[in-house]
This record gives C-alpha cells, structure tokens and sequence, in this order.
C-alpha cells in the first residue's frame, strides 16, 4: 500500500476481552476481501482499503500502514495516523504498539542518517487521546 498523498482508511476488530466472553459474546461480523458484512442481517456491510481480524498482530498493522508514513517522514514529508472508534475498540492498544515500533524505526534512521550523512533532525510528535 503506497501513502503517497493518500487517506486509507482501515480497521481492525479486536478479539472478545474476557467479560465478553463470560457473557457468552461473539463477533457479529464477517470479512470477506476487504467488507465487512454483519452476520445476523447481510443488508448491512462496509468496505474499506483494509481489515484487520483478531489474528493480526499489531506489527503486521504497523509495517503496511505506518511504516511506510515513518520513511517519509524521515525525508520530510509530513504524515498523520488517526484512530477512531467507539469506546473499548481497541484504538489505544493498536496505536500505543505502532507508536513503539515507530519510535524504534524513526531513531534506528535518524542514527543511521547522522552516522553516514551528518545530517541534523527535529522531531516534532503529537499524540492526543480525546475521551468523551
């Protein structure tokens, strides 16, 4: 997936947290290629650039999407991730995990930058979490 000047828009669904599965919960929703399709009324589905299931590991997530917005900005491209969802989705988890693989990589080339380029860098991070 290329994010030169481009807005994806993905989602994952997370696996059932352990009160759900007390209550006998389960996942409502079917994924076929890249739809979401509800499992109790088909009329109802969504398609996006991608989907995420329970079984994919936030480093997967992290390598197609953000990865990719990392290098750029290391050539000096601006880049944003956003999070969205209700409460209890999984935003928090995914983007503190991509936020840790992707201070890994930014310093990994920052050093390699300075070691072979003497190059100079200024980071400027913003991580915001409205609740409510």
């Amino acid at each position: 997936m290329s994010n030169a000047e481009n807005i994806n828009v993905c989602i994952r669904l997370r696996p059932l947290n352990q009160r759900e599965k007390d209550n006998n919960d389960y996942n409502t929703w079917n994924i076929e290629q890249n739809t979401l399709t509800n499992k109790k009324n088909s009329k109802i589905f969504y398609t996006y650039d991608r989907i995420y299931d329970e079984t994919h590991d936030t480093s997967i997530i992290y390598k197609e999407l953000a990865k990719p917005i990392i290098e750029d900005a290391i050539k000096g491209i601006n880049g944003t991730i956003f999070a969205y969802g209700q409460t209890s989705s999984g935003k928090t988890y995914t983007m503190q995990g991509m936020t840790k693989l992707a201070i890994q990589d930014l310093f990994q080339a920052i050093n390699h930058e300075k070691e072979n380029n003497n190059r100079e860098f200024v980071l400027k991070v913003i991580y915001t979490e409205i609740y409510n």
